[in-house]
């Protein structure tokens, strides 16, 4: 009798072990079935040993993580997708993640600078994202500035030769009124000959000359030759230039008007 009740208790023991096994392996099977995280929480807070447990932890991470990278994608800004990095570093999308940050970036970048008038900072762009398609824009601006600026210094070059002539004109009128002078330096058969002395004569007396230009005066029906002449000068001017020009051996003659 007293073996058959050991029998009994062993069976009973058995039955409820194997009870106990179905029953975690149905909520194991339910787990997956869900696959969310509440579920697999619900099955650890039950069964926080034993068969199924550590597949249960690592599905939690892997579903924080998914959610994580989801939040990240939907926001689709450059700190979501670095906090995703940050905890996720490991991550298949962490790759990902970096890309989209340099991407988001760069179009902060571009979208600063699209309007930029500095070369330096649309260079700077280009060396840091050669092959993007901002990069192609940042040279086409570039290239736009630099033709501003040359279009620019034309026209200032152009307003500060007409500001000359018109000063050079008005004294000239002046001069003209007051009974100016003309300095002439020398006279020859040919243009070419003249411009090369004009040249080694400005060269020679720049100190004198400063500031007073050389004019070649081609043949009229007084003379065949090229004749060089100063800008027309106030009377005294012309005569003491050309006594100056005579000590330092230079042939010259006052001319009037």
């Amino acid at each position: 009798m007293k073996r058959f009740f050991t029998l009994t208790a062993a069976l009973l023991v058995a039955v409820v072990v194997i009870a106990g096994c179905d029953t975690r392996q149905r909520d194991w099977e339910e787990a997956r079935q869900a696959d969310s995280l509440s579920a697999y929480q619900e099955f650890l807070e039950q069964y926080p040993d034993g068969e199924h447990t550590e597949a249960a932890r690592q599905r939690i991470v892997e579903i924080r993580e998914q959610d994580a990278w989801e939040t990240a994608r939907d926001r689709d800004t450059i700190e979501a997708y670095q906090t995703f990095v940050d905890d996720y570093p490991d991550s298949t999308h962490a790759a990902q993640a970096i890309s989209r940050i340099s991407e988001l970036e760069r179009a902060e970048s571009w979208s600063r600078l699209q309007g930029s008038r500095e070369a330096s900072e649309l260079e700077a762009f280009v060396r840091r994202y050669p092959d993007s398609t901002e990069a192609d824009l940042a040279r086409e601006r570039i290239d736009q500035l630099d033709a501003e600026l040359q279009a620019e210094a034309r026209a200032r070059e152009e307003a500060e030769a007409r500001a000359r002539e018109e000063t050079e004109a008005a004294q000239a009128a002046e001069l003209a009124a007051t009974g100016g002078a003309r300095v002439q330096l020398a006279a020859f058969r040919s243009e070419d000959q003249a411009r090369s002395a004009a040249q080694q004569i400005e060269a020679r007396h720049e100190s004198l000359l400063e500031g007073i230009r050389i004019e070649i005066l081609p043949p009229d029906q007084s003379s065949s030759f090229f004749r060089l002449r100063t800008s027309l000068l106030a009377a005294d001017a012309a005569r003491n230039l050309c006594t100056s020009l005579k000590d330092q051996g230079q042939d010259c003659l006052v001319i009037s008007g």
